[in-house]
């Protein structure tokens, strides 16, 4: 794992503590690649400024179902993985 997402996962779990939010896992759909949305459910769509961006995100295409760690009210999310 690279230094720059651990830090960035201790900042979303630290963030979350502080603010009594726990992290939180969700499940979102690809809807656009550029610029990243992905909608996770029909009210919530979540914009790539939202989304801390991993080696994960290029593999993602739209229709994917994506794995993402919500922090802080979800404020951030970090795609952990797309399911198959």
């Amino acid at each position: 794992m690279s230094t720059k997402l651990l830090s960035q996962i201790k900042w979303i779990v630290n963030s979350a503590i502080q603010n009594s939010n726990p992290v939180r896992i969700v499940i979102g759909q690809v809807e656009s690649i550029d610029p990243v949305i992905i909608s996770l459910n029909q009210k919530i769509v979540i914009s790539e400024s939202l989304i801390i961006r991993t080696q994960k995100i290029t593999g993602l295409a739209v229709g994917d179902t994506a794995i993402l760690l919500a922090a802080t009210g979800g404020q951030k999310y970090i795609i952990l993985d797309v399911m198959m």
